[in-house]
């Protein structure tokens, strides 16, 4: 009665092989798959992707076309408020949409040049008080020129301080501020601050020139009120700040 019982052993290692056979062509049909899957994810928009954008409109909505793209999407800030014209990564999460993860900064944002006295400048006619070296301004950028100027004056008149062009009092005068000055060696002081846009190729000198209207006003170089400065900013993109002048 024991000699069926190696048979019916031997039988059942026989069935293991189409068991195994069909969990061989599954595994290779889901393997596939998958391979296809991947190679089309993004085709399919199925993959996630960080790109750089620009801010088109901001409001109920916040608008971004990507780069190399002329349509525009709508995305979500995770970085709080952005403004028109701001560079921005943005990560494409399907299905969610599109996040607003971080800024594209760009090597011009900041002060472009700076210039501070080394001495005082007497000035009656105009006389230059501040040259600002050869700057090249980027295009497309908002630009802030801003300073402070502390004098004396003989007389009870009005001091005028331009901003020009070039180096010097022959270029072309782009920015203008009159303050009134009290004589007899009191401090006057002068805060300088204009705006323009440099929406083509722009290099150039500044200079920061000084009249008197009546007598002679001096610079006042020492502390607590000097030195005199001033300097040029880029302040962002262009289109975020309308009406200005082009510098």
């Amino acid at each position: 009665m024991t000699a069926p019982l190696p048979a019916t052993a031997e039988v059942a290692r026989d069935m293991t092989d189409p068991v195994s056979a069909t969990a061989e062509v599954v595994t290779d049909t889901a393997t596939a798959s998958t391979a296809a899957l991947v190679q089309n994810a993004d085709r399919l928009g199925l993959k996630w992707g960080l790109k750089p954008a620009t801010v088109m409109e901001v409001g109920a909505s916040i608008k971004i076309v990507y780069d190399g793209d002329t349509a525009d999407i709508t995305a979500v800030s995770m970085i709080g408020q952005v403004d028109i014209g701001d560079r921005v990564y943005v990560l494409f999460v399907p299905p969610s949409g599109n996040f607003i993860v971080g800024r594209v900064e760009t090597a011009s944002t900041g002060v472009l040049a700076q210039i501070t006295s080394t001495g005082n400048t007497a000035f009656g006619g105009e006389t230059s008080l501040l040259i600002l070296p050869t700057i090249v301004f980027p295009v497309g950028r908002a630009l802030q020129v801003q300073g402070q100027v502390a004098f004396t004056a003989t007389n009870a008149a009005f001091a005028l301080f331009l901003l020009r062009r070039g180096s010097g009092t022959g270029g072309t005068a782009i920015g203008e501020w009159e303050f009134p000055s009290a004589a007899g060696g009191v401090a006057n002081e002068a805060v300088l601050f204009q705006r323009f846009v440099n929406t083509g190729t722009a290099t150039t000198q500044l200079t920061l020139t000084g009249i008197s209207t009546v007598g002679t006003c001096t610079t006042i170089n020492a502390a607590p009120f000097g030195p005199c400065w001033f300097s040029v900013e880029d302040i962002g993109p262009a289109a975020k700040f309308s009406g200005l002048t082009s510098i």
